[in-house]
């Protein structure tokens, strides 16, 4: 990954999932490549947060209710600003 774009820029991040297997063949064993779009809300060192939905209530920003995803910086294969 380059460069982020800036947190509450509306972003497409592609990024790979780890994925659980029960009793099925190694050679059908893989990660899962997988896309998420939304708003880029947080930027940490170790993650990044994207939100999917937010919900709009009358309580202090900090404390916004949403729907998000948390990526961790080594899984995503790139993030790309989205109009």
């Amino acid at each position: 990954m380059k460069r982020l774009p800036p947190v509450g820029t509306r972003v497409r991040c592609l990024w790979q999932d780890i994925v659980g297997y029960i009793n099925q063949p190694l050679k059908d064993v893989k990660i899962a490549d997988v896309w998420t779009e939304g708003k880029l809300v947080k930027a940490d060192k170790e993650f990044l947060v994207i939100a999917t939905s937010q919900y709009i209530d009358d309580g202090p920003v900090d404390e916004t209710l949403g729907d998000y995803t948390a990526i961790p910086r080594g899984a995503v294969k790139s993030i790309k600003p989205r109009r």
